[in-house]
């Protein structure tokens, strides 16, 4: 059996959001890139805290398969032209929900001006295997973890949970298996 115990409470996530919109003193537009699917709703968090509506620039970047990484960020050419139009001018964060590797984040970062702001959810430092840099993050969590919950997934599940959970195991599960969940 699989579980899923409660490892950040929401209320923890939501405090720490209004302590990084806090950090960023944002006094006019901006624009806000998230990797869909996972950081939506971290990303949604912070703009319900910031005075000013952002231009929001949604990415599809996949580097995950269950648990384990396929070792490679792409975007389509849709959007790399979002982010040509981009106005750079302004104030533009990067938000993503998990830093493992750095791989995904370093990829996008490879393509925007040295400017821009990256928060993430969630770093593992200890997993990083690239130069990446991140200006904020939510919490500095263990690299042998797998995180499920505000958005973060296993296979399309889990995404929903309003905290972030740990899963102690990283198997595939086999279909109509159930899983616990603790909070």
């Amino acid at each position: 059996m699989y579980t899923v115990q409660s490892f950040i409470e929401h209320h923890r996530i939501e405090n720490r959001c209004k302590e990084i919109v806090g950090e960023l003193n944002l006094k006019s537009n901006y624009n806000l890139i998230y990797v869909e699917e996972g950081s939506k709703r971290f990303a949604d968090s912070l703009v319900s805290k910031i005075d000013h509506a952002p231009t929001l620039i949604p990415l599809r970047i996949s580097t995950y398969t269950g648990s384990s990484s396929t070792y490679k960020a792409r975007l389509n050419n849709t959007d790399l032209e979002k982010l040509k139009k981009v106005n750079y001018a302004q104030p533009t964060l990067l938000v993503d929900d998990i830093c493992d590797s750095g791989r995904t984040l370093s990829y996008v970062q490879s393509l925007l001006p040295a400017g821009i702001v990256t928060i993430v959810l969630l770093d593992k430092p200890d997993n990083h295997i690239c130069r990446v840099r991140i200006d904020h993050a939510g919490f500095e969590v263990p690299g042998n973890l797998f995180f499920v919950g505000y958005g973060m997934d296993y296979n399309g599940r889990f995404r929903d949970l309003d905290y972030i959970g740990v899963m102690r195991q990283k198997s595939v599960l086999k279909k109509n298996e159930t899983i616990d969940v603790f909070h």
